[in-house]
């Protein structure tokens, strides 16, 4: 009885020893025509205590998300669907973006993933503050 003990504790640990270690992979390789709709909402809200003073604004954009290959790389576009903003819950800024004010950001990525280029920033960038003085325009107001 203590030689089949034995036999079987030496058995698992020749099985434990011989096993190799596998470390893990990962390969970013999203489906080319791949769609998706992506929606960010951001929350800021500012409240002076024992005041009455509040500031609540609100941002959401919706993004128009589509794959393809470039290559090896996959081509991450986001467009630019719906941009919303909201102070102190009126309407500011909202609505569907016009054909002619298309945005949009493309990231192209590698495998590992990695983003390797990220194109159309800088526009976007100076459309999106094209929009604020118009918006700041509408709030101002008393500063907290």
């Amino acid at each position: 009885m203590a030689h089949m003990r034995w036999l079987w504790a030496a058995a698992l640990a020749t099985g434990c020893a011989t096993t190799p270690t596998v470390a893990p992979t990962f390969t970013y390789a999203p489906r080319t025509g791949t769609h998706y709709v992506r929606t960010v909402k951001m929350v800021n809200e500012t409240i002076v205590i024992g005041s009455p003073l509040r500031q609540r604004e609100e941002q959401e954009f919706v993004w128009k998300v589509a794959f393809t290959r470039q290559g090896d790389l996959t081509l991450v576009t986001h467009q630019l669907q719906r941009l919303t903003l909201r102070v102190n819950d009126a309407e500011v800024l909202g609505g569907e973006r016009a054909a002619r004010e298309a945005l949009s950001v493309d990231l192209l990525v590698s495998s590992e993933p990695r983003v390797l280029e990220v194109r159309g920033a800088e526009r976007a960038a100076q459309i999106l503050s094209s929009l604020a003085p118009a918006a700041s325009d509408a709030t101002s107001g008393p500063a907290i």
